[in-house]
C-alpha cells in the first residue's frame, strides 16, 4: 500500500490589506504581508518614515546640501558633455516560479501563494 503525502500549507491574513492567504513550508518565512505588493507598499512607508527623520537631523542635513551640490556640478557637466547612451529594454529572467493566471484551480484543495504547490490547510494563524 502507497503512502501518499499531502503538502501542508498554513492560513494567514495580509497585515495590510487583510486578505486571506496560504503558505507551504517550504516558502514559510514568517510572512506578514500576501505578496511583493503590500510587501514593498510597508517597505516603502517605513524607508520615507526613517529618510524623513534623518534629514531632520544636522547629519543630514548637512548630507543632503553635499548630495545637492554634487548633483549640480553631475547635470552641469553632462549638459556640457551632451553624451547619447543606449535606451534598449532589457527583458526579466524567467525565475522559475509559477504566475498565479497560469495555475490551474484544484477542487477542495488550496495552493501555496508563494509557490503555488497544491495541499491541505492544517491550521490558522490569527
Amino acid at each position: 500500500m502507497a503512502v501518499v503525502l499531502r503538502l501542508v500549507l498554513r492560513q494567514a491574513f495580509c497585515a495590510l490589506c487583510g486578505e486571506k492567504f496560504f503558505v507551504c513550508r517550504k516558502c514559510e518565512h514568517g510572512q506578514r504581508y500576501c505578496g511583493e505588493a503590500c510587501s514593498g507598499k510597508v517597505r516603502q512607508r517605513k524607508r520615507r518614515e526613517y529618510e524623513r527623520d534623518y534629514q531632520a537631523t544636522m547629519k543630514g542635513r548637512l548630507n543632503h546640501a553635499k548630495r545637492q551640490q554634487e548633483y549640480l556640478l553631475r547635470k552641469a557637466r553632462a549638459r556640457a558633455s551632451k553624451k547619447v547612451t543606449d535606451h534598449t529594454l532589457v527583458e526579466r529572467l524567467f525565475s522559475g516560479k509559477l504566475a498565479r493566471e497560469q495555475i490551474e484551480r484544484v477542487p477542495s484543495m488550496y495552493r501555496c501563494w508563494f509557490c503555488g504547490r497544491p495541499g491541505v490547510v492544517i491550521r490558522s494563524a490569527q
